[in-house]
């Protein structure tokens, strides 16, 4: 439950729902009645739970509702499955499916509210491999009655509720546009439900308040009568609301029609569905060919599937309205081969009513035709971008495009301007000759005059005058010079006022910077009486020497520093959280990489941490690994992996 990707209520909640099921491991088993009973698990009235004498707690207004998937579960589903042997994802060839663990929720956007598809983690025994029962590769290889029942579509990621595609081509809108109605109803459901944690709280205030006749004295019982907050609607301990883009639908959607149309479908038609006249010789065939054993391939006048090819990044797609999302481009990225065959399906039908049609679909035959081609450069198209080409050839030409122009409107428009035209008297008007315009042309330019002597004297005296500038400007900057610390003055033997004197001195790697005030400050209490000493009478005093030493002595602590920086050798790959050494088995990490023999999973041996968690018990010192495996403690570090393992 750690890892559950919802909030801390609907943890409780669901849970309480599983145990109550007898769905939850370690629950008791439930019987229900002709197993009656429902995979939707909706959340209690709020309004109708009972607080006593506190008020209503936010928490039961911010549940959302859960639909189970356990297909391996024959208390449930054992009906459906009717002794089917649920496959394994990696193909074994006997698999035995199992529950393995508790499972998770994943959140599902819906058409109105989200809600959480709660599907359990399975196992088998054949290969010993894990996997969730809502990987989209699993559920791929189920019957259509499993994945008939499931009320979302399932990618790696993401997850929408069929509604919304049903939505989606209803409506016929464009990601963009359902991602906000979608984003609206979710956060109308948010208010509302907020709206009604509010006013269960005026309710019980105004019977306190006694405004309904006779007033109650709950409030008198508690302690503090300040409802809690609500939340806001991306609150992850609250409301934990989730946010819709139109890449998100658009992800799921393509998702759904790839699998559907690049997979042909494994499961058969019942005998009692009735073809159309055209299906006739088909479903006859398959009347006389009915064995015991269902028959996979059937002659079905049907269009066969698309390959599963890698599209263009810049590829364009088609509209819902078609029955969903198949990669197009755009007549800018068609390849030379599409390029001709469009051009020669537009010469063929050239003239001739409903062209666009005609040619889109003469070029989707072609493409079908050519879909087993690896090699085939026959992308598919739509009718829109053989439009946008069409235009494009009438832009290349110069000239209105007659392309998809019918006889029957051709000879329409003539007639009408036939009828307007008719009975006009011609009007002679007359032409006035324009004389031609009298164009001054430009001027020449003046050719450069020669450069003469005087003229190279003035362009050198004000090259000269610059420069000159320059170096003033340069010479009036202030150089910037740091301050001494102890008397405010510029670490200059020129610069300050007199007021105490500076000087540099340096012997070898010592570097010392002399300064009057501060020497009298720190050996006036020992002898020193003169504030402005010059650093010549300084250094016949013995407080000099002192100064050499310290100085010295702070040279060699920052060598050894620097030698204590270069030794330490930073550790390459990840550290223990609890010695903080290094977590790779080597000769400078004191851990083992083993396991215990009946527990599935690496083992990795902390003495540190096992000397402090059995030190209570009795463990006196740190041990290796041999010596832990001797001792008495072995078996409560495994009992302790164990139950660590199961909780994951």
């Amino acid at each position: 439950m750690i890892h559950w990707n919802c909030s801390q209520q609907q943890k409780v909640w669901m849970k309480m729902e599983l145990e109550a099921m007898g769905l939850w491991p370690g629950s008791p088993p439930v019987r229900h009645l002709t197993n009656s009973v429902s995979l939707w698990r909706l959340p209690p009235q709020p309004e109708l739970i009972e607080t006593a004498c506190g008020l209503p707690s936010p928490k039961y207004f911010q549940l959302h509702p859960f639909f189970i998937w356990k297909p391996e579960n024959d208390s449930i589903m054992g009906r459906l499955r009717n002794n089917y042997v649920l496959p394994c994802l990696h193909s074994c060839s006997r698999p035995q499916i199992t529950s393995s663990g508790v499972g998770r929720p994943r959140v599902v956007v819906g058409i109105v509210n989200q809600y959480y598809l709660f599907a359990s983690r399975l196992c088998c025994k054949a290969c010993k491999r894990n996997w969730f029962a809502d990987n989209p590769l699993w559920l791929a290889k189920l019957p259509k009655r499993y994945t008939n029942m499931l009320p979302a579509l399932l990618t790696y990621k993401k997850a929408i509720c069929k509604s919304v595609v049903d939505e989606l081509r209803r409506t016929a809108k464009s990601p963009n546009d359902m991602a906000n109605q979608l984003m609206e109803m979710m956060h109308l459901k948010y208010e509302r439900a907020n709206l009604a944690y509010l006013l269960s709280v005026q309710n019980i205030k105004d019977a306190e308040a006694g405004l309904y006749g006779q007033s109650t004295i709950s409030k008198y019982l508690r302690r503090d009568s300040t409802p809690a907050a609500f939340g806001g609607y991306e609150d992850t301990d609250g409301w934990c609301g989730m946010s819709v883009s139109s890449y998100y639908l658009t992800d799921c959607l393509l998702q759904e029609k790839f699998i559907e149309k690049c997979q042909p479908s494994a499961t058969q038609l019942p005998p009692t569905v009735r073809f159309p006249d055209s299906a006739a010789p088909a479903t006859e065939a398959l009347k006389r060919e009915s064995t015991e054993e269902p028959q996979m391939d059937i002659d079905l006048p049907c269009t066969p599937p698309l390959p599963m090819t890698a599209s263009p990044r810049s590829a364009r797609t088609g509209p819902i309205k078609t029955g969903g999302r198949v990669f197009v481009l755009d007549h800018n990225r068609w390849p030379g081969p599409m390029r001709v065959a469009i051009d020669g399906l537009l010469a063929r039908h050239h003239g001739q009513k409903d062209m666009l049609k005609l040619v889109d679909f003469d070029y989707a035959s072609m493409v079908q035709s050519s879909c087993a081609d690896p090699n085939s450069l026959l992308h598919p198209t739509t009718k829109h971008h053989i439009g946008r080409y069409i235009k494009h050839l009438a832009k290349l030409k110069n000239t209105s495009s007659s392309l998809n122009t019918s006889p029957e409107k051709l000879l329409e428009t003539q007639q009408l301007w036939q009828h307007l035209t008719m009975g006009s008297d011609t009007t002679c008007v007359p032409v006035t000759a324009l004389p031609p315009a009298v164009v001054n042309p430009p001027a020449l330019p003046t050719q450069n005059a020669p450069l003469t002597e005087a003229a190279i004297e003035k362009i050198v005296l004000g090259l000269m005058e610059k420069q000159q500038q320059s170096e003033q400007q340069q010479q009036q900057k202030k150089k910037m010079t740091k301050t001494c610390l102890s008397c405010g003055q510029p670490k200059s033997r020129y610069m300050n006022d007199g007021s105490s004197i500076h000087y540099f001195y340096q012997s070898g790697h010592v570097r010392y910077f002399y300064c009057s005030t501060k020497v009298f400050k720190t050996y006036g209490a020992e002898g020193l009486t003169n504030p402005k000493m010059s650093f010549e009478d300084f250094m016949s005093t013995p407080f000099f020497q002192q100064e050499l030493e310290s100085i010295k002595q702070k040279v060699e602590q920052q060598k050894d520093k620097q030698k204590r920086k270069s030794a330490d050798v930073v550790p390459s790959g990840r550290l223990c959280r609890f010695c903080h050494l290094e977590l790779k088995q080597g000769p400078n990490s004191p851990h083992i990489h083993t396991g215990f023999p009946g527990v599935a999973g690496k083992y990795i041996y902390c003495p540190a941490k096992l000397f402090s968690l059995y030190q209570a018990k009795g463990m006196e010192k740190e041990m290796t690994w041999k010596e832990f495996q001797a001792s008495a403690f072995y078996h409560d570090e495994k009992k302790r992996w164990m139950d660590e393992k199961r909780k994951c």
